[in-house]
């Protein structure tokens, strides 16, 4: 997985994926695409919205964390998606499944 911090927008990098978090008014946007770049159209959310700067910084653990006025979005080292509000609540957290089927009895 690879990181980066441009234009008031973090970029993950995961093999062939790429996704974007960013700020958007007094949230967040996330966009992804399984394509090495990211589609010219700005899907549902087209109309420019006033947004205040966002930071940026690493985790211990090599995740990222992107702070906005009122979210705080965290991205694992693993892909793994954590949204807070600037009070430390959780707001959201994305369940990953362990793909490894059961074993039978």
């Amino acid at each position: 997985m690879y990181f980066t911090y441009s234009d008031n927008r973090l970029s993950v990098r995961n093999g062939g994926e790429l996704l974007w978090i960013e700020p958007w008014g007094a949230g967040v946007r996330l966009r992804a695409t399984p394509e090495s770049a990211m589609p010219d159209e700005s899907g549902a959310l087209d109309e420019p919205v006033e947004t205040p700067p966002a930071t940026c910084s690493q985790t211990p653990d090599g995740g990222q964390v992107l702070e906005t006025a009122s979210v705080v979005a965290e991205i694992s080292p693993t892909g793994r998606l954590t949204f807070r509000d600037r009070g430390g609540r959780l707001l959201l957290e994305e369940f990953v499944r362990n793909s490894t089927p059961p074993r039978k009895s």
